[in-house]
Order: C-alpha cells, then structure tokens, then sequence
C-alpha cells in the first residue's frame, strides 16, 4: 500500500481500454457507430457501458468498456459516432 492510502489498483474500464487499444494494435478495426447501453451488471442500469464491435479479416469481437472520462476522451480523439438509442 502506499502511504497515507490504498495503492492504485486498474479499474474494468483501463484494463478494458488497454485490451482494446491492443486489439488496435493487432490490426483490429473499430466498426460504428460504437454503443452506448446500460451496463448489464449495473443494479439500476444507471451505469453506461461502450460496446465497441471490433473486425479483423472475417472474424468479429466485441470490448465493452464502462464508462469512463479516460474512454469518452478515447472516443473523442478517435471521431468515432456513438449511438446512444
């Protein structure tokens, strides 16, 4: 632990965000829009998650991503669309 604190533990949506930036990495392509829906674990669904549809040659994945100032940035540095329906 760090002093006076907890030590910094990665939250779901860096770890989530990392695994997506390295599929871009593999050569994995974003498909949009991106959507935006209620998180499904989220108890009231007042939690967003992104659900980012990635393709590489035939193959298709899917990274959901909670919500996140570090994702929207993400997302905003990216122009990429958001359906948010």
């Amino acid at each position: 632990m760090e002093e006076g604190g907890l030590s910094h533990m990665p939250t779901l949506a860096s770890i989530r965000l990392a695994e997506l930036r390295a599929a871009l990495a593999d050569g994995w392509e974003i498909v949009q829009p991106i959507f935006a829906r209620p998180l499904w674990s989220s108890i009231n669904d007042t939690s967003t998650a992104f659900n980012f549809v990635l393709r590489r040659e035939r193959r298709v994945r899917l990274i959901t991503v909670p919500h996140d100032h570090a994702v929207e940035r993400f997302i905003d540095e990216q122009h990429l669309s958001v359906d948010k329906a």
